[in-house]
Formats: C-alpha cells, structure tokens, sequence
C-alpha cells in the first residue's frame, strides 16, 4: 500500500479509488436473472437431506438458481451426513476423521452458496444492485442531456 492508498496499476487499485470498480459504478456481484431453484428436491437424496432442503430453500431462494441445484443438494447431503455421524462418533470416536471431512464438505459448500454471515455480506441485495442500476441510467442521461 502506498501512503495514500494502493499503489497504481497493483491488482488492488482496480477496486478502488477514481479508475477502480466504484467509479465505473461497477459492483463484485451482480443479480441473476435464471430460472430459480425448484422447490422439490431431487428424488436421489435421501429423507434427511430432503428436510434439510426444504427447511433451508426460503434462505437461499432469492440468490440461487438452477444452477446451484448440484451444489445445494451436495450441502444437504454433507449436512445430513453431520447429523447422522454425530452419534455415531461418540460411540466410535475411530470415525471422527470422517465426520470431520463432512463438516468441511459442509462449511465449504455452506460459503458457496451464501449460507454463512461472512458470504452473505458479499452478495449485494436485488434491491441493491437495482438501486444502483438506476442511479448509473440516471447519470447516464444526465450526461447524455448536458452533451447535447
């Protein structure tokens, strides 16, 4: 970093600053516009890991779509697994290596999808990303109107 900021043409200060992301009113994410998640889980997975996709489809419904049906029933499945270990594991603590493994699949797949607080501060809200759609049209044809 330099004194007042990063330094220029670094990878660093293309985010910020008077060229950076924010002065082409750019944003790190932008709303998509796909088809949206189905409701039903897939037949393959098992009854755990359909509640779970049930239970926690209205927290992800606005930002996934069909897309992420594979990684979404991936984290249902590695969520389900947790549960089913957990006992197991204290019976058996040999397992614990897997269960561990599964966690991981878990938290990883969990920021993929937005599932965490940290991943979820990253992805600007629709009304957000519409709000700031506005306002960069609106300046537009206010330049537009002052070069004429």
């Amino acid at each position: 970093m330099g004194a007042r900021g990063p330094i220029r043409g670094t990878p660093a200060a293309r985010y910020c600053g008077p060229s950076g992301l924010t002065a082409q009113g750019g944003t790190r994410a932008k709303a998509i516009e796909a088809d949206p998640l189905p409701t039903e889980p897939p037949s393959w997975l098992p009854a755990r890991a359909k509640a779970l996709w049930r239970a926690t489809l209205p927290q992800i419904t606005a930002r996934a779509t069909r897309a992420d049906r594979e990684v979404f029933a991936q984290w249902c499945l590695a969520c389900a697994a947790v549960r089913d270990l957990a006992p197991i594991v204290e019976k058996d603590p040999a397992r614990g290596d897997e269960l561990r493994a599964q966690l991981r699949a878990a938290a990883m797949l969990a920021r993929e999808l937005g599932l965490t607080p940290a991943s979820r501060s990253r992805i600007p809200e629709v009304e957000v990303v519409e709000k700031q759609q506005d306002e960069k049209a609106r300046r537009e044809a206010t330049i537009a109107a002052l070069i004429r």
